[in-house]
């Protein structure tokens, strides 16, 4: 297929998938974006599996092949918008708008059509190809990282399509975040009969607060945010009970047991006489850091990119993402070989949909060059 017409199917699935609303929690609509996923991925003769959610919509897997050489690729298919928030696609010039359009219907649409012209040429005998789509990573993967994280146990390298950035930079790093909830209680009394005597959650939240804020170490990357504060019932009430939700973030997996072993020793330090702190450990997703394996991979795909005339670099994003589970696993992965936008998660997300032909060539040429030679990155 030549190039503009490329361009042209690539932009009408574009088109589709955004006007396919797949909030996280909306699993009715998560289900119809699976539906579609599912229907284009078999029309290519792969073998295609519904792992069903009571919660969530169903992960799709795609396979193809059945060799010993395995390569999974992975995008997601929810949204952060609730169907009341759909607004449709359109497109301006070169630029796309729509929930999702770069976040990532985008990289679904580069995967795709990568994997279709994978398959076109035809897979080596000892290859494998398994794709998963699945329906929650805007909410840490809950329902899908245990089936992302087996397959990927059983290949040697791994590909993610999250958004491409502006200046063509591939994601080689990305945050773990673990998210916690504070939670004070104190003794609920009249403010003015009882001030002296008084023993407020909330200002034992924040003290606590002040000093969960004091655990950021810009020399390590360390972010800590509050996000949520809740307390009290009215201004002439001592507070009875408090709450705060926050999250620390950190590009260094070797932190995560550090930072929840000081997140437990604060919870568990005396307050103000009268209350008592609680801080419970909620979810989190783990930290993914280059080695030598994904530094190869880069290499490789940078090789490929220069190729087409394209400079393309390496980054570091404070965002979490799938690429952390696969992480653990200790293969070569690579992110951000998706389409180029910017806003995600904002009325103006945008993509630039002249990367979406160029990237679909340069994802195609790195899953073929991996296959050829699993050895360059094992």
């Amino acid at each position: 297929m030549d190039r503009q017409m490329l361009q042209k199917e690539a932009l009408a699935k574009l088109e589709a998938y955004v006007n396919q609303p797949s909030c996280t929690w909306d699993k009715a609509d998560a289900d119809a974006m699976g539906l579609l996923v599912a229907r284009d991925f078999a029309a290519l003769g792969m073998q295609v599996t519904r792992h069903e959610s009571d919660k969530f919509g169903a992960t799709i897997e795609a396979t193809a092949g059945s060799g010993q050489n395995r390569i999974v690729l992975n995008g997601h298919m929810d949204t952060v918008f609730p169907h009341r928030e759909w607004w449709p696609f359109r497109l301006e010039g070169d630029t796309a708008y729509g929930p999702g359009v770069m976040d990532m219907k985008g990289g679904l649409v580069v995967l795709y059509y990568a994997v279709r012209a994978v398959l076109e040429k035809g897979l080596p005998s000892d290859a494998q190809l398994t794709v998963i789509v699945n329906p929650d990573e805007e909410i840490g993967s809950d329902s899908s990282h245990d089936l992302l994280e087996s397959r990927a146990k059983d290949a040697f390298a791994a590909l993610f399509f999250e958004p491409m950035r502006p200046g063509l930079m591939l994601t080689a790093q990305r945050k773990g975040v673990l998210a916690f909830e504070v939670t004070c209680t104190g003794q609920r009394v009249h403010a003015g009969n009882a001030y002296l005597t008084n023993a407020s959650a909330i200002e034992q939240l924040c003290r606590v607060i002040e000093t969960l804020y004091a655990l950021r170490d810009d020399s390590r990357d360390l972010s800590i945010n509050i996000g949520v504060v809740q307390g009290g019932t009215a201004e002439n009430i001592i507070a009875g009970e408090a709450h705060a939700r926050g999250e620390a973030r950190f590009y260094d997996p070797h932190l995560r047991d550090e930072i929840e072993q000081r997140l437990l020793e604060i919870g568990a330090q005396p307050g103000i006489p009268g209350t008592m702190t609680k801080i419970t450990i909620g979810e989190t997703g783990p930290a993914f850091k280059a080695d030598d394996k994904c530094n190869r991979l880069f290499a490789i795909a940078r090789e490929i990119a220069s190729g087409q005339g394209r400079s393309i670099q390496a980054v570091s994003c404070a965002g979490a993402g799938d690429i952390g589970f696969v992480g653990l696993t200790g293969i070569a992965a690579l992110d951000g070989l998706g389409i180029v936008g910017e806003g995600a998660h904002t009325k103006e997300e945008r993509a630039d949909v002249t990367s979406l032909v160029p990237n679909i060539e340069l994802a195609a040429a790195l899953i073929e060059q991996l296959l050829q030679n699993p050895d360059a990155v094992r």
